[in-house]
């Protein structure tokens, strides 16, 4: 009986140690898989901040143009200095929802900039262009084929031009593998960057026509930003 039940202590111990082994590499791979996911979008947006900076300095006012327009660049020009902190202090893959809702506000801000400089007036909110959020708001739609026929996307003007006219957007692209494919096509390791550009037009038809493009979009879960 006591060599039985020894037995069964020996058994019981190798099952718990197996268990914990177990549990243990499978927390390494998913500390692994997420340090991935974060280099990932460290990189794409250092490259967005990066353009944003450029364009930024490019619409820098002259001259004293004007209260509205000292403040619009002023609103973006601040948005990009703290988008591109946050880029730096981001420490998991959710973190990089705010880096892009940043991005998104200093992107309708330039809208401004350029609408004040041509005396027109100020547009108000709009998605930013679907095909690559760094072409900055849309200002014109464009019939994009789906599984169900095609949905109207919010898009550039130059992005709109190509595709009229039967060329490919110039899309903003992700890394997958050795490849590299439009964002929409690019997985859940994108889903952080994208909801940070669209999340907000959630309930609209903007939406609704995006998520049936991007599959990443298509979820009931919403990134908690506020803990970033």
């Amino acid at each position: 009986m006591l060599y039985w039940l020894m037995g069964l202590g020996v058994v019981a111990l190798g099952g718990l140690l197996l268990a914990t082994h177990l549990h243990d590499r499978r927390e390494r791979r998913e500390i692994e898989s997420s340090h991935h996911e974060v280099d990932e979008l460290r990189r794409a947006c250092e490259d967005d901040v990066a353009l944003l900076g450029a364009d930024v300095r490019r619409h820098a006012p002259l001259d004293d143009l004007g209260e509205l327009l000292d403040e619009a660049w002023r609103g973006a020009r601040d948005l990009e200095a703290e988008a591109r902190e946050l880029v730096r202090s981001a420490s998991s893959p959710h973190h990089f929802e705010l880096v892009t809702s940043h991005l998104a506000d200093a992107r309708q801000c330039l809208s401004e900039v350029q609408a004040l400089v041509l005396d027109d007036t100020a547009p108000g909110p709009r998605p930013a262009c679907f095909f690559n959020p760094n072409h900055g708001p849309a200002d014109a739609h464009v019939e994009w084929p789906v599984a169900s026929g095609t949905v109207k996307l919010p898009c550039c003007v130059a992005d709109a031009h190509r595709i009229n006219s039967g060329a490919e957007p110039y899309a903003r692209t992700w890394r997958q593998g050795d490849d590299r494919v439009p964002w929409w096509l690019a997985g859940h390791a994108v889903k952080p960057w994208a909801l940070g550009w669209f999340g907000r037009w959630r309930g609209t038809p903007h939406w609704t026509a995006m998520e049936q493009v991007a599959e990443v979009l298509v979820s009931h879960e919403h990134s908690d930003h506020a803990a970033a």
